[in-house]
């Protein structure tokens, strides 16, 4: 092992900042703090001018829990479906034979001249 492949391996601070930087963190962290604030808004705060707004539905109410029902989506999937960027993935790539690259031949591919009469 090189020096180049030890620096080129992620580490454990590494990891952990491409985890807790993942945007679906950031999205449910974000849901699930409106729809806590609508879900207790709705649940605590109903009036009858709402009620008669809405038809008798506390929208407040079910918006909040729909928000926080995303939040817990997008927090599983991102605990379920790490982030993998960063990771090196050659160990991976060695294991499985690989194929030889063809060669080009330049001759062939190569753009035909104009010659002027």
């Amino acid at each position: 092992m090189t020096a180049f492949d030890r620096d080129a391996r992620p580490n454990r601070a590494s990891r952990l900042l491409t985890a807790l930087f993942d945007v679906r963190w950031m999205i449910a962290g974000l849901f699930a703090l409106y729809g806590v604030i609508l879900a207790v808004h709705g649940a605590c705060c109903w009036s009858d001018n709402d009620e008669i707004k809405t038809g008798g539905l506390r929208m407040t109410l079910w918006s909040g829990l729909a928000m926080i029902a995303v939040a817990v989506f997008f927090a599983a999937w991102a605990w379920l479906r790490p982030s993998t960027r960063g990771q090196d993935t050659r160990a991976e790539s060695q294991a499985s034979p690989s194929v030889p690259e063809p060669e080009l031949d330049l001759a062939a591919t190569a753009r035909p001249t104009l010659t002027r009469p």
